[in-house]
């Protein structure tokens, strides 16, 4: 079989691993030290994502904690937590994981920040307003 990293349109799965995509642009975030990150540019067909390069560094695994989640990256090791200073942190953070309206569009929130991606930098960021992100989760196929 193969990997390939399909749209996840029904919910997060726990345990799962995604790649975290911008909602609007073909970019997945990667990390690059344990409190820096970077957009690589993914292909996207058919609602699967193909990313060429620095693929492990844009490999999160989410997991349920308590009424939250984890979001953590093991090539850096570090975890998800957008705050109004920064996006990683080196210890265990809980954020908030919504559904959006749009299948496969959710929200990764924490202290009031959202995650998003910027366009004009090119760049993942925080936001104090709503932003969604799109989430693809790593299947191993058995053809």
């Amino acid at each position: 079989g193969f990997t390939e990293y399909v749209l996840d349109t029904d919910g997060v799965d726990s345990g799962e691993t995604y790649l975290i995509v911008a909602r609007n642009d073909a970019y997945a975030m990667y990390t690059t030290s344990t409190t820096g990150y970077a957009a690589q540019s993914i292909t996207i067909t058919d609602n699967k994502a193909v990313i060429a390069s620095n693929e492990n560094a844009a490999l999160w695994v989410i997991t349920s904690s308590g009424t939250g989640y984890t979001v953590y990256n093991a090539a850096n090791k570090t975890h998800l937590y957008p705050v109004n200073n920064g996006l990683l942190s080196g210890t265990s953070r809980n954020v908030t994981i919504n559904t959006g309206s749009t299948q496969g569009q959710y929200q990764i929130s924490g202290n009031g920040y959202y995650l998003t991606y910027n366009t004009a930098a090119q760049n993942f960021r925080y936001n104090s307003r709503s932003s969604y992100i799109r989430l693809y989760k790593q299947t191993t196929t058995t053809s």
